[in-house]
């Protein structure tokens, strides 16, 4: 539209820009490039669009419509189909089909073609993947955050629990796929729904009631395909209060050059590890120590109680009496801190 004015008096003419015979066809747009197979309850159609375009980049106009088909040039062989397979530009030179997925996962690739061009013109491949299967039993998974958790002491200590839900391809599933979550002690959030990855996540929380052996089962539970239920486990602990530490021997007297073997009890007052973070420190008034010396727990179910660490002389062969000597295995944790002191000599 042109506009001339002159003072207070203005005319206007209005132009069409005639466009040239078809010679390229692109993408204008894509909905999305992913979709999910059939019956997921998930997006399963992406709706493309088209341009075409002159050669003088100017895209058709309504004295041209021109018909353009769309083809897969490749599918997974699932029954996904294009609707519809032709269209013909509209005023703005635009066609738009729409890719729905079939029954099988996999890459499509979707061309828009003028095959009344000389030669004919076709657009440059569209790809768009067919992905999420509902759950499969094989790949339902639970990962729990923290192993050991001080849960026989304290209540409302809470431990992030997630479910890792995937299809029979090892595909995350659909998001908003709903999981279950139960536990057979404490507690733990009820539901929640699949992310981009799979996952779904809750919260176990230290409650009453507690297990005699401190080991806890929590659950997650979703559907598969053909509506069933399906199941997938982890285990975590609810360890007690610190213990009192165990030292053997529980005195010494080492000989000039000589080197005496401890070993040490760490544990909770069920004979269970303690938690991650809790730390360990042997430290002796004189001579030279070695091994379990001074470690951080790692997270652990069971196991990593027992310990064990050298006192050597740390003078060989020197003319003095033998020497009074403590040895102090300290404790600090949140199941609560020990210490212990083993008197000996070191000649």
């Amino acid at each position: 539209l042109l506009t001339a004015r002159a003072g207070a008096a203005t005319a206007q003419l209005r132009l069409s820009l005639l466009s040239d015979a078809p010679s390229a066809v692109l993408l204008d747009s894509l909905s999305r490039d992913a979709i999910r197979v059939q019956g997921t309850g998930a997006p399963e159609a992406a709706t493309m669009i088209f341009r075409v375009y002159d050669k003088n980049g100017i895209p058709i106009g309504p004295d041209r419509p021109t018909r353009v088909v769309f083809e897969l040039k490749a599918a997974t062989g699932g029954g996904e189909y294009l609707h519809p397979t032709a269209d013909t530009t509209d005023a703005m030179g635009r066609v738009r089909t729409t890719l729905v997925s079939g029954t099988r996962p996999g890459v499509t690739e979707t061309v828009a073609r003028i095959p009344s061009a000389s030669p004919a013109v076709e657009s440059q491949v569209i790809p768009v993947a067919i992905h999420g299967f509902l759950p499969h039993p094989n790949h339902l998974d639970v990962a729990v955050d923290t192993l050991n958790i001080p849960g026989m002491i304290y209540d409302n200590w809470e431990d992030p629990i997630i479910a890792l839900v995937y299809d029979r391809f090892s595909n995350p599933v659909p998001e908003g796929t709903v999981v279950y979550f139960s536990t057979n002690y404490g507690g733990i959030t009820g539901s929640d729904t699949t992310d981009a990855y799979g996952r779904a996540t809750a919260t176990f929380v230290s409650k009453n009631p507690r297990p005699a052996d401190g080991l806890v089962t929590v659950t997650a539970q979703t559907a598969d395909s053909l509506g069933a239920q399906i199941t997938a486990q982890a285990v975590l602990r609810m360890s007690g209060q610190t213990a009192p530490i165990v030292v053997s021997p529980s005195t010494f007297a080492i000989a000039d050059g000589g080197s005496q073997y401890f070993t040490y009890q760490l544990q909770d007052v069920y004979g269970n590890p303690l938690t991650r973070h809790t730390k360990v420190e042997v430290t002796a008034t004189s001579g030279t120590l070695a091994g379990d010396i001074a470690f951080d727990m790692p997270d652990v179910i069971s196991g990593y109680t027992s310990f064990s660490f050298y006192l050597a002389d740390a003078v060989p062969g020197d003319p003095d009496p033998p020497l009074a000597v403590f040895v102090t295995v300290k404790v600090t944790s949140v199941n609560g801190n020990a210490s212990i002191t083993i008197p000996g000599t070191i000649d």
